[in-house]
């Protein structure tokens, strides 16, 4: 199960009482087990209950489509770009270890093997 950080969960609980739904599923989970997705009851949602709403909540928004995990992969790489540690971006997404995230996750874009010549560049320039 996806858990949500404190700071996350107060911005998702502003907006709940628009989220909940005539089926009884709400966007915030308010018996506290942290979960992202559940039920008003606090018990988690199913995965395809929740990969249709979103897929519905997407259509409904005209973004361009994107899938739950398109979404997840898309959050690590970005994570990983901008230097976030990919310790932290592991335990974000319940990896048991860096190497996992880092073989799935991190891939190698023009830009960044651009940025790494440039880098060693000069470190050799300097004398390092």
């Amino acid at each position: 199960m996806c858990r949500c950080p404190v700071e996350t969960r107060h911005v998702w609980e502003a907006d709940c009482g628009r989220e909940d739904d005539a089926r009884g599923a709400a966007c915030w989970d308010r018996t506290d087990f942290g979960l992202v997705f559940a039920q008003a009851d606090g018990t988690p949602l199913s995965p395809a209950t929740v990969s249709r709403r979103f897929s519905t909540l997407v259509a409904d928004t005209g973004v361009p489509t994107i899938t739950l995990h398109g979404l997840r992969h898309t959050f690590a790489t970005l994570a990983l770009l901008d230097g976030i540690p990919s310790k932290v971006v592991a335990e974000i997404l319940g990896h048991s270890s860096t190497r996992v995230t880092e073989d799935v996750y991190q891939h190698v874009t023009p830009g960044m093997q651009a940025d790494a010549t440039t880098r060693v560049a000069a470190l050799i320039r300097e004398g390092r």
